[in-house]
């Protein structure tokens, strides 16, 4: 894969994942009343949900991956699969996009309940 096919498929990604991210954001400063947000750079997409974490992805170009770090899963590493046009875990194939969206919303739930 090219860099600029890269560069354009992890735009793709943060893009995707924008509007999510700004509504759970929104759902956990009404939960926690806390400043918490969402916010994408060019490289990095910073999600914060004030005191149930910040979750972080950023862009590894040199290595053509989407890293994740996660306050309750910790570090991930993703590559894009372009059978299926979507982005896995190195490790055990999971999806990204409804890994981390999960893995946010049970967060959120843990104190909504």
């Amino acid at each position: 894969m090219s860099e600029n096919q890269f560069e354009q498929l992890v735009g793709e990604l943060f893009h995707e994942l924008e509007s999510t991210f700004d509504e759970l954001a929104m759902q956990a400063e009404d939960a926690t009343g806390e400043l918490c947000e969402a916010t994408a750079m060019q490289d990095v997409v910073e999600v914060n949900l004030g005191n149930l974490g910040v979750w972080v992805m950023n862009k590894q170009t040199p290595n053509r991956q989407v890293w994740l770090s996660s306050p309750v899963s910790g570090p991930k590493r993703y590559r894009y699969e372009a059978s299926n046009q979507t982005w896995v875990n190195t490790r055990d194939g999971h999806e990204l996009s409804p890994f981390v969206v999960k893995e946010m919303e049970d967060a959120l739930a843990g104190i909504q309940s």
